[in-house]
């Protein structure tokens, strides 16, 4: 592991000296091998006795030559050396530069990466990458060929970019999410990242606690997983998902054994138990929420399970699920990884925990709602559903370009009707109507409220201690027959 801090300002102005050698300092913990910094155009890195942060910082020639001036972009990591040697050549921030020298591409890193070898000859075959280290590779890969790469890398990673080749910076972020292991079921994020970002700076690290601290009156957010994001002024943008279903945390190990019986198996290096937390809510949100684990492989305690063979298949997951909102569309997914939109009825309490079997319902604390979606939307009733369901069928459309061109209807009979359109998110008032929304919006399982005004979020405030109003904006009394009539050349 390693630790990665920055300070990004939306405008150039006084480098918070304090706060980000605070971050440093915290980061250390997740270091330990070198460190190094990258300051608008300049950097530096330290090893040997300078290898911690809280050595490094105060010799610093880049840190004291910054103190009390104008800043854009600042740049920390602290190394824990997985792949490469420990030296000021394997540090990091990771910097490529032109032939005069000026950075042109700045990247840290948080992880490892097993398979760097073969993507560099996919790649970048004519590179010689003897020498460098994984993180080095991947920054080359970036620079060259792009970022499709980020769906065929296995191991861990958070990468933080800012590609100086257009006039102005380009700031991206990406945290992966994959399985532990080729046999896991489950998806897990694979490294911390935390940020707090307000009109005037993005500051983020991979320690939340000195977040909080340190700028007390901003929320703390973590990114979503699997997506590269684009840093803005106050702002973040989705940039592109990518699908890490087929790629795993662990090294891939080949191996062969024998049994009594003589029969040779051949596979690759799994694990003993099967991880898994369950994070109530999810989006751009911070803390862990309510986390339950699933048991090792092969423990007598699989109940509710069912062997799908040999003993390293027997897994199961008795820990609850959390529907996993997506705010950025204002959509419930059933997977931790945001694949597989809730959709049909669904037994849902304050907190988003889904339920199946009365028994496990009547042992809740809390209220639970039977609840219809429809490809991730909730909805006001089951007659909804039903003539959705209908309607799609007698489109003939598919289901992208259904949800598209009915997109306000289909709101219009959710319970929020509230969507996003043209990075604005409006409120359905009718079947055709709509308007930017202004007002308080909370998620199904969200401990987080959102604040809009006409359209655009303000701000987010985080309720601890929240009996969610299941109904949300929605109030029912919309006429299905009027729906059907209002829809009717879609019928034919």
């Amino acid at each position: 592991m390693c630790g990665i801090f920055s300070i990004i300002n939306s405008k150039p102005r006084k480098f918070d000296y304090t706060t980000f050698c605070v971050l440093g300092v915290n980061n250390d913990s997740r270091g330990g091998d070198s460190c190094g910094v990258f300051i608008d155009g300049l950097w530096e890195v330290g090893v040997d006795k300078k290898k911690e942060f809280r050595d490094f910082f105060k010799e610093s020639s880049v840190l004291n030559r910054i103190k009390g001036k104008n800043v854009s972009i600042a740049l920390g990591h602290c190394r824990k050396a997985s792949v490469g040697g420990v030296s000021d050549k394997t540090a990091q921030p990771v910097v490529l530069t032109d032939k005069a020298g000026n950075a042109k591409f700045v990247m840290i890193h948080n992880g490892t990466i097993h398979n760097y070898e073969e993507l560099a000859k996919k790649y970048i075959p004519k590179i010689d990458i003897k020498g460098l280290t994984d993180s080095q590779v991947m920054a080359r890969i970036f620079y060259y060929k792009g970022y499709d790469c980020l769906s065929e890398y296995n191991g861990g990673s958070v990468f933080l970019i800012v590609d100086y080749r257009q006039p102005e910076p380009r700031i991206l972020i990406f945290r992966g999410a994959s399985k532990k292991y080729s046999t896991s079921t489950t998806i897990e994020e694979e490294r911390p990242f935390y940020f707090i970002q307000n009109k005037n700076e993005f500051v983020c690290s991979s320690i939340d606690k000195y977040l909080e601290v340190l700028r007390p009156d901003d929320e703390v957010f973590t990114v979503e997983d699997n997506v590269l994001i684009q840093v803005l002024p106050g702002d973040i943008v989705n940039v592109k998902s990518y699908d890490r279903s087929n790629c795993q945390q662990s090294k891939v190990v080949n191996y062969t054994t024998s049994n009594s019986y003589g029969t040779v198996w051949q596979g690759n290096q799994g694990g003993s138990t099967y991880g898994g937390t369950y994070y109530q809510g999810g989006g751009y949100r911070g803390g862990a929420g309510v986390g339950h684990t699933t048991p090792a492989v092969g423990s007598e305690f699989n109940r509710g399970g069912t062997s799908t063979g040999s003993s390293i298949d027997r897994v199961t997951s008795i820990g609850p699920k959390f529907l996993r909102p997506d705010k950025t569309t204002n959509i419930y997914f059933t997977d931790k990884a945001k694949t597989i939109p809730a959709h049909g009825q669904l037994s849902i309490n304050d907190f988003g925990r889904m339920y199946t079997g009365e028994a496990a319902k009547e042992e809740s604390s809390h209220t639970v709602k039977e609840i219809w979606f429809f490809n991730g939307i909730a909805l006001l009733d089951v007659e909804y559903f039903r003539f959705l369901e209908f309607a799609l069928k007698k489109s003939k459309m598919s289901k992208e370009e259904f949800m598209t061109k009915y997109q306000n209807l289909i709101r219009f009979v959710s319970l929020d009707k509230l969507y996003s359109m043209n990075g604005s998110f409006h409120l359905a008032t009718g079947f055709s109507s709509h308007r930017p929304f202004t007002g308080e919006f909370q998620m199904i399982g969200d401990s987080f409220v959102s604040e809009f005004k006409d359209g655009q979020t303000s701000c987010y405030r985080n309720i601890k201690n929240y009996d969610h109003p299941l109904d949300l904006l929605g109030t029912k009394g919309i006429s299905v027959t009027k729906l059907y009539k209002r829809c009717k050349s879609l019928m034919k």
